[in-house]
């Protein structure tokens, strides 16, 4: 699983919880990385534990689409993803 909640935000809301679900097969243990792939001019998003499995990203305080990235990584495979989250002007 690779989702943002909520997976969209009407300002003056302005933070997404990024959550990841991911195990190993053989039981190797797992490790997350997540980034600020884009964002919209003016915008200053920050990622609370970006190492954790579930991140906080708040700062989405402009309107337009922001996208983050998701590295999990065993010790030999990694797999890569994007986590997409719109943010609407308010009325």
């Amino acid at each position: 699983e690779w989702v943002a909640r909520p997976s969209y935000l009407t300002r003056p809301a302005g933070a997404v919880t990024q959550v990841a679900g991911a195990t190993d097969p053989e039981k190797n243990a797992v490790s997350f990385a997540w980034s600020v792939v884009e964002q919209p001019t003016g915008a200053r998003v920050a990622l609370a534990d970006p190492k954790a499995a579930s991140a906080r990203a708040s700062g989405l305080t402009v309107a337009g689409k922001y996208a983050f990235g998701l590295s999990v990584r065993d010790a030999t495979h990694v797999v890569r993803r994007v986590v997409r989250v719109q943010v609407f002007a308010g009325n």
